[in-house]
């Protein structure tokens, strides 16, 4: 049993990550020949990066395998950063919101 909680415990990245706090809008893409006009939109706030991808604090719960056209905004600065990116994992939080680990694309 003490096999099984020290395996639970054990970091999965792959790799580092930093901090990184910055707003993020995503709108989730639909599928091909979905019957979806209205894009559906999501606000957060990062929580760090790395290569692979980040970790958002958002508005709602994303379905695993949802895929994410993101765009990171910086105080004080009218430019964005956009991005796609897919939603690998996704953990509720505190006050309704949802933790998401999404991967990078592109």
């Amino acid at each position: 049993m003490t096999d099984l909680i020290q395996l639970e415990k054990i970091d999965k990245r792959v790799f580092e990550r930093c901090s990184w706090v910055v707003e993020m809008r995503g709108s989730i893409l639909s599928l091909i020949g979905s019957s979806e006009e209205v894009p559906i939109v999501v606000l957060g706030v990062t929580q760090n990066i790395g290569k692979g991808g980040t970790s958002v604090l958002i508005d709602r719960v994303l379905p695993v395998n949802t895929v994410v056209h993101c765009e990171f905004t910086f105080p004080g600065n009218a430019a964005t950063i956009p991005t796609l990116m897919q939603v690998r994992w996704a953990r509720r939080a505190e006050k309704g919101q949802c933790r998401l680990g999404l991967k990078f694309l592109v």
